[in-house]
């Protein structure tokens, strides 16, 4: 991240979820092009194996797939609290116009027309990115506002993000015997923490847990657990490029 709050489009994530591999090769390319960072699944099944062990910040989402539409991902996807605040923007054609409607009634965030080109594309794609919570707010304007310099505010992330590991490690412990309640507690915490510190994505990611995870089950409680690491870790790769 630059320091005046630009997104760096090489940290952005894009999965594309596309049964037709030379489909599926031309959305890469233009992408890739384009500077985003692209990974890809032939099917949804495939997607959710990606979304478990990735972190994904916009899906371009095919119609017409084997194994598992685009409609039945986003049902499931959009059940999961988790995945549900992912972007999701819908690739059909002009003759599937009952399934856009059907998908912009889950939630889609856009659709393009195929056949697609590099410019539609990377304009939809463009506006999505805008919507997206960064990792880290501008730098400068949380300095400035807490009174800080840089090296002041990187020490403070860093804190952050050590203490955070490092309850994270002690509690994993309990998570993995079925006993979410230091999580939840912890979450809350770090949910205060990093929104002060300007650590938007893990502030959310956070907040989501603390509200979520003493109701749910054991599966999307172990997810929320597994979002929180990720999202430190991202916040160490942002942190290290301030100053």
């Amino acid at each position: 991240m630059s320091l005046n709050g630009e997104k760096d489009r090489r940290n952005m994530k894009i999965l594309i979820v596309e049964d037709d591999i030379s489909t599926r090769k031309l959305e890469q390319m233009m992408l890739r092009r384009a500077g985003y960072g692209v990974l890809e699944a032939e099917n949804g099944l495939v997607a959710f194996e990606v979304l478990d062990i990735e972190h994904i910040d916009v899906i371009l989402l095919d119609v017409l797939m084997p194994e598992m539409t685009g409609i039945e991902f986003l049902r499931k996807f959009k059940s999961n609290p988790i995945t549900a605040r992912i972007p999701v923007i819908l690739c059909t054609s002009v003759s599937e116009e009952d399934i856009v409607h059907e998908a912009l009634s889950l939630g889609i965030n856009g659709y393009i027309l195929k056949p697609i080109n590099a410019k539609d594309l990377l304009q939809k794609v463009q506006q999505v990115e805008k919507k997206i919570e960064p990792v880290l707010e501008n730098p400068r304007k949380i300095t400035n506002k807490l009174g800080l310099d840089f090296a002041e505010y990187r020490e403070l992330l860093t804190l952050l993000v050590d203490d955070g590991k490092q309850r994270l490690k002690t509690i994993g412990r309990k998570v993995e015997a079925g006993d979410f309640k230091d999580f939840s507690l912890f979450a809350r915490d770090l949910s205060s923490s990093a929104k002060n510190l300007g650590a938007n994505a893990l502030h959310q990611a956070a907040l989501d847990a603390s509200a979520f995870v003493p109701n749910a089950d054991k599966e999307v409680q172990e997810k929320y657990f597994l979002k929180i690491r990720s999202e430190i870790e991202r916040l160490v790769e942002a942190t290290s490029a301030i100053g």
